[in-house]
């Protein structure tokens, strides 16, 4: 740590934003794959009761979602310790990434493997949904334990 003028004058300006604190980044990829893991076996399971197609769509599509949202994870780097407010900021720049890409990929594989439109993107949707869920679950918790007890 410098203490340079520009240092001193940085800290004076700017406001308080806490101890850096750093993710614990692979609890949250385990609690992302997990939840991937539970929505594809629960609509390769339900799924073909209604008439939808099950383990064959879920197969090619849940790696692609959870490849995604992992990336869209990795690009905020969550190993370098921030201040917590910072955290929202840089987890909205993953989204972003993933958000782009997703429709993306979702194009590329629906041409490799045409389906109902419905039934794609619900389990699209379903499965983005979950692993997002688990997502902030485990962000909020994580930042929660982290900040101590002032910050209850």
């Amino acid at each position: 740590m410098s203490s340079g003028p520009n240092e001193l004058k940085r800290r004076a300006e700017a406001p308080y934003l806490g101890p850096p604190l750093a993710m614990r980044w692979g609890m949250v990829v385990a609690a992302m794959v997990g939840a991937a893991g539970l929505f594809g076996c629960a609509w390769g399971m339900i799924a073909p009761r209604g008439g939808w197609i099950g383990w064959p769509l879920v197969t090619r599509l849940v790696p692609l979602v959870l490849g995604i949202a992992v990336l869209g994870w990795l690009v905020a780097m969550p190993w370098r310790p921030r201040p917590a407010v910072d955290w929202v900021t840089v987890w909205l720049g993953g989204m972003v990434a993933r958000l782009l890409l997703t429709p993306l990929a979702c194009f590329g594989l629906y041409s490799i493997f045409p389906c109902d439109v419905t039934q794609f993107i619900a389990a699209t949707g379903g499965c983005c949904f979950a692993v997002v869920l688990a997502e902030v679950g485990m962000i909020a918790a994580t930042l929660q334990t982290m900040s101590g007890p002032t910050a209850r």
